[in-house]
């Protein structure tokens, strides 16, 4: 399987992201998912908004409630597309610290992403930064 997926980045993977040099993500709900059923939560005040930001070099953020993932990804690119995968992110509060996986789906063409981490699953809309 890994082998696999080395001959697969290579194919695809262009170390850079075409086009913006770095995208940011967020939205206005909150979506989770468990084995069982999906949940979503529009009420204001109820949830903090997810906060996406990850660049063409493979840079992640994730940032939900009161902490952030952060670290470092392999982003494949084909375009529209652009997927990061990360393992062994980073957590940012010392109390809870844990490491987290995520997966990042952007689509170029619509600015619109779905990211997966912490049995959070999130569409976003991004906007690009330079």
């Amino acid at each position: 399987m890994r082998a696999w997926l080395i001959a697969f980045s290579a194919l695809i993977s262009g170390n850079a992201i075409a086009g913006p040099v770095a995208w940011e993500c967020a939205n206005t709900f909150e979506s989770q998912c468990s084995n069982a059923a999906c949940s979503v939560d529009t009420e204001k005040g109820s949830f903090t908004p997810m906060d996406v930001s990850f660049n063409k070099d493979g840079g992640i953020s994730i940032c939900l409630y009161s902490g952030c993932w952060s670290g470092h990804g392999l982003v494949l690119s084909q375009s529209p597309f652009v997927v990061l995968i990360a393992n062994d992110l980073q957590w940012s509060l010392a109390e809870t610290r844990r490491a987290g996986s995520a997966l990042i789906a952007l689509n170029i063409s619509d600015k619109t992403a779905t990211v997966q981490v912490d049995g959070f699953v999130q569409p976003l809309l991004c906007t690009e930064k330079s």
